[in-house]
């Protein structure tokens, strides 16, 4: 095309679902971005040539959290989630108000569950920039989503014990209780999760269940042959009725003289 000398050209570059562009050139410089995958440039005198060099790029789960023992995360999510883009997962250490904290606990107790840490996991739609700088991207927050993902954990302090994550939904006023399942083959916990924000690392409680005292009865109960105790009690028994028909009869011959 034949483009005037000092005119702007803009252009928008949308990579499909688990692409990005890596890069983005004209006649070797880099241009200007502006809004989600859009790159202008001025036209400069002669030629030019454009360059957009895009990549596979699988979702990605970045992991900051010092307070927690999270060495690894995934994310998997649903066939359609996701049209353009890639995924990024985040990880990361939170800070709880006291009000906030106590609704914490006092959920974690409705559930019989005991809370162990905090942590904040959020997901965006990432677009690269193509400056060459992975972490130059336009990013659009993931809320809430249509199909749940699967989310894994690889939690450093547990190793098949049962626990779940308490979720404030949207950090607002809703709790909910996720379900979470020991894979041993990797050693990472696993649960379906529709929104981000905010949860808790809790670890299921058994309750004693209180017993009511019963008062001790002898029963009464037939020998076995292999029960001394009763086989002597009844053996007893038997030479005690025996002395008595005695003594009975005996009795009963004075009568007669």
């Amino acid at each position: 095309m034949f483009i005037p000398e000092g005119s702007w050209v803009t252009m928008k570059i949308s990579p499909e679902y688990g692409y990005q562009v890596k890069s983005f050139d004209v006649n070797g410089e880099s241009v200007r971005t502006g809004d989600e995958s859009v790159f202008s440039f001025e036209i400069g005198k002669g030629n030019f040539h454009i360059g957009a060099h895009v990549e596979k790029v699988e979702d990605e789960a970045r992991v900051n959290a010092a307070d927690v023992s999270i060495s690894g995360a995934e994310v998997e999510l649903a066939a359609g989630t996701l049209d353009r883009g890639s995924a990024r997962l985040y990880v990361d250490d939170t800070q709880l108000t006291s009000t906030k904290t106590t609704a914490f606990e006092s959920y974690a107790t409705s559930t019989g569950t005991k809370i162990d840490s905090y942590v904040d996991i959020h997901m965006d739609q990432v677009f690269f920039k193509g400056t060459g700088n992975d972490d130059d991207v336009w990013a659009n927050q993931m809320n809430d989503l249509n199909d749940a993902a699967t989310l894994k954990l690889k939690l450093d302090d547990y190793s098949g014990e049962d626990i779940v994550l308490l979720h404030n939904v949207h950090d607002g006023d809703n709790f909910e209780e996720i379900p979470l399942t020991y894979n041993a083959a990797d050693g990472t916990y696993e649960g379906k999760v529709t929104s981000f924000s905010n949860f808790a690392i809790a670890k299921k409680t058994t309750t004693a269940t209180a017993t009511t005292p019963t008062q001790s009865v002898l029963v009464a109960k037939s020998p076995k042959t292999d029960d001394i105790t009763n086989n002597i009690y009844w053996i007893m028994m038997g030479i005690g009725a025996v002395i008595v028909v005695f003594g009975i009869n005996i009795y009963a011959q004075k009568m007669k003289k």
